[in-house]
């Protein structure tokens, strides 16, 4: 963690999660394939990804993701925009 703090948040493939709060110098692993969450508190934060090896894709991961397979009007809900159609700006948050 470079600046502030986060939660972070993990479940593990038995089910079981873990969660707990990160701050400015602290590291954290979540092993391939876990579903987990990185949610910057009041204040904000910043943080430094770094991957095991060069088979990262942001189209598969992150925000992108869950953007991509979320309904247009959860996604409008939960950021508080108007709903829009589909085309180059399918997206609220990418206005």
């Amino acid at each position: 963690m470079i600046n502030s703090r986060a939660r972070i948040a993990c479940i593990d493939p038995e089910g079981r999660n873990f969660i707990d709060d990160v701050s400015e110098g602290d590291l954290w692993f979540f092993p391939g394939g876990y579903p987990h969450s990185i949610r910057g508190l009041k204040e904000g934060c910043e943080f430094l990804l770094v991957f095991p090896d060069d088979s990262f894709s942001e189209s598969s991961t992150f925000l992108t993701d869950w953007l991509i397979h979320t309904p247009r009007g959860v996604i409008a809900k939960n950021f508080g925009v108007p709903q829009i159609s589909r085309g180059a700006h399918s997206f609220p948050i990418l206005q």
